[in-house]
């Protein structure tokens, strides 16, 4: 009996800890970025609240970059979401599934 119900503690746990994955995951997406990043207006804490702490902080062409990663087990789904933060804490730009250097536009300060 003990085994039985550890057996399903175990199943169940798995499965909402894949599911968690996944919400996160459907946020990545470009129609959801886009409506949930504005550029020169959403900030830092502002996307944090939308994704969570980033999994990757940096800095990139004098910006601080955050970073998530999503679906890493399974390259078909994997989502990179790259954002660069300026000194006021503002959202400058950002990518979605950056390949190689990405260049960073800067429209805030125009």
């Amino acid at each position: 009996m003990f085994v039985k119900n550890t057996y399903k503690i175990i199943v169940i746990g798995i499965f909402l800890f894949g599911l968690m994955g996944c919400v996160r995951w459907s946020k990545l997406t470009y129609a959801k970025v886009k409506s949930n990043i504005i550029r020169c207006e959403t900030t830092e804490t502002e996307v944090k609240k939308i994704y969570g702490e980033p999994d990757v902080v940096g800095a990139h062409s004098g910006y601080m970059t955050l970073m998530w990663s999503l679906g890493l087990d399974d390259p078909v789904l994997l989502r990179n979401l790259v954002v660069f933060v300026n000194t006021k804490g503002v959202i400058v730009d950002y990518a979605l599934n950056p390949y190689g250097e990405v260049a960073v536009v800067d429209k805030c300060s125009q």
